[in-house]
């Protein structure tokens, strides 16, 4: 292979080596001879460096980085463990920047000594699950949305758990000219939108989640005084949103006939079920945008409006015959679609076909839906990359009765809920699996997650589930489920977090909750020191151990110090804590 790959110009072998991992690269083709070190220098480097473990990272660190041309480095993608931000500083031509679990105290390192240096970087994704100070956020925006940042035309801000974004400190006289997509997956009042609007003028495509404060849910007057938006971004062809406590009438008037009417995608998730009025959607998109090609809307209800009659399939029909009788929406192949199911905890889902976004909630059987052509369905939710399943009671005349034309080629999240109230040994966990791999393509998940801490799972069914997860990654759930797992099924993983129910500094616990939980349900300094330990000679590759504290006994004052004494930095274990998040983590 090597003589072979010698043969070869050098253009040619630039080509073909930038296709492999430069982790991989290195560790292959550096020091085989000065010619191969010298096309490893000069190659277009993306380094993915999401959950390297440390001694992946030394490597990266002391043998690639010094051995490369710092300006041909065009991608980073990195956590912020410790310090690892710092490399950053090195690649000032970065065109692309991603950043896993952002901690709020490294937000004034990345906006005063990294991002201002990046002055040809296009590309900027920042996710965190951890809680974020206000004014550190602040100072975020700050910059991006200013012209600080003169090449990024794409931003995606990805706080999970931050409580609402807002943007009365951006300075109006300044903003961003180059950004073209914006995301926030955060919510925002309607009228902080409208104020981010001022700050994006050349803005294309924007995603969002807009709540209204006003719980009277009259128009605010100031509202009603505010710009056409086609002033403040003319050129907007797409708008993503969730709009949770907004009236339709109030939606309609504020956002949809303020639109651009050059809008090619319309894409709307709500909690509403005035918004499944389809005569009123007529109206207002027939008139308004003319150049519209997609219109996507997901209605989504934990309780069966108790206006409407969902007895069958004709009834639900009924209930969406608005829209699939509509003249105009079926000139437009705009056809929807309404699962009904009382086992679920969304029980009532209407939406458009195809269904338009990453996330969808279901369970396996008992699905009623409109009359719709089973091909159609089978290729509704191909889109689809999260789902999300709710295991319930009650199986035995649904698992040989079993008629399922969903199919989900896509997944590669794959969350498991429990609404199961019996002994879950009962559970049918054979019968259940052979029919859910009917339904869902389990190839390319890379993601298992059993959430809930309390609530019983089926241990068949996961173990089943493990052996047939080829590509599995990350692996969370509860330490008494985690306890009856095959561990030989998740040799390979990479990630595994482990959720407790309360935390106690010594073993037997004291805490005042001790009688109602099980031992298995309490994280102990005894068995961190455990699970570190057997970490090492139960998983191969395990680059990350998370332990999450899920109830009120969270970790106490003293847990930081003993976090030192046990693993000093000589260990080469690195570790975060965050003590309002009750979450500690290891790294490999």
């Amino acid at each position: 292979m090597k003589n072979r790959l010698e043969q070869l110009p050098n253009e040619l072998l630039w080509l073909i080596l930038e296709y492999i991992s430069p982790i991989d690269l290195f560790h292959k083709f550096f020091n085989l001879n000065q010619r191969f070190n010298t096309i490893l220098r000069l190659i277009h480097y993306r380094f993915n460096l999401l959950y390297t473990n440390q001694n992946q990272f030394k490597f990266f660190l002391n043998i690639i980085l010094p051995n490369i041309e710092y300006n041909w480095i065009e991608s980073l993608y990195i956590d912020d463990i410790t310090n690892r931000l710092y490399i950053i500083n090195k690649c000032q031509r970065l065109r692309s920047l991603t950043i896993h679990h952002l901690h709020t105290e490294n937000i004034n390192l990345l906006v005063n000594n990294v991002l201002l240096e990046l002055k040809q970087l296009n590309y900027l994704h920042l996710y965190t699950e951890f809680r974020l100070r206000d004014h550190d956020v602040n100072s975020l925006t700050n910059i991006i949305f200013s012209q600080q940042m003169p090449s990024l035309t794409y931003c995606y801000l990805d706080f999970q758990d931050y409580s609402r974004m807002s943007f009365d400190h951006l300075d109006i006289t300044n903003k961003t000219l180059s950004l073209k997509t914006l995301v926030i997956d955060q919510w925002c009042r309607l009228r902080d939108f409208i104020r981010l609007l001022h700050f994006i003028p050349n803005i294309k495509r924007l995603t969002v989640r807009l709540f209204d404060s006003n719980t009277k849910g009259t128009i605010v007057p100031s509202l009603n005084a505010i710009d056409d938006f086609t002033t403040l971004v003319p050129h907007l062809i797409f708008l993503r949103a969730k709009l949770a406590e907004i009236p339709f009438i109030i939606a309609t008037k504020i956002l949809f006939l303020r639109l651009p009417s050059k809008l090619h995608e319309l894409s709307l998730s709500t909690w509403s079920i005035e918004y499944g009025n389809g005569d009123l959607w007529e109206t207002i998109l027939s008139s308004k945008f003319p150049y519209l090609k997609h219109f996507r809307l997901i209605i989504s209800l934990d309780q069966i409006p108790h206006t409407y009659i969902t007895a069958n399939n004709l009834d639900l029909d009924n209930i969406v015959k608005s829209f699939n009788q509509s003249k105009y929406f079926l000139d437009h192949h705009w056809n929807v679609l309404i699962n009904i199911n009382e086992h679920d905890r969304l029980k009532f889902v209407l939406h458009t076909i195809p269904y338009p976004i990453e996330n969808f909630q279901t369970t396996l059987y008992n699905i009623r839906r409109c009359t719709i052509s089973p091909l159609i369905i089978k290729s509704t939710y191909h889109y689809v990359s999260k789902l999300s399943l709710t295991l319930h009671n009650n199986l035995t005349s649904l698992l040989y009765d079993y008629n399922e034309y969903r199919y989900f080629p896509n997944i590669e999240q794959f969350i498991l809920y429990s609404n199961l109230i019996n002994n879950s040994r009962q559970f049918q966990s054979i019968e259940y699996f052979n029919n859910l791999k009917t339904m869902i393509n389990l190839s390319n998940i890379i993601l298992l997650n059993c959430p809930e801490e309390t609530r019983q799972y089926p241990i068949e069914l996961i173990n089943l589930l493990l052996k047939n997860l080829p590509k599995l990654k990350t692996l969370i759930v509860s330490y008494r489920l985690y306890t009856y797992l095959q561990t030989q099924s998740i040799y390979y993983l990479k990630n595994l977090t482990l959720i407790f129910a309360i935390y106690s500094s010594i073993s037997p616990p004291t805490t005042r909750m001790r009688y109602l939980l099980t031992p298995n349900q309490i994280l102990t300094n005894e068995l961190i020191l455990e699970l570190v330990r057997t970490s090492f000679s139960v998983f191969s590759e395990l680059q990350t151990l998370t332990l999450i504290v899920r109830d009120l006994d969270g970790f106490d004052n003293q847990f930081s110090e003993w976090l030192k004494t046990n693993f000093p930095i000589e260990q080469n274990i690195l570790y975060d804590f965050l003590i309002f998040d009750k979450i500690v983590r290891f790294y490999f």
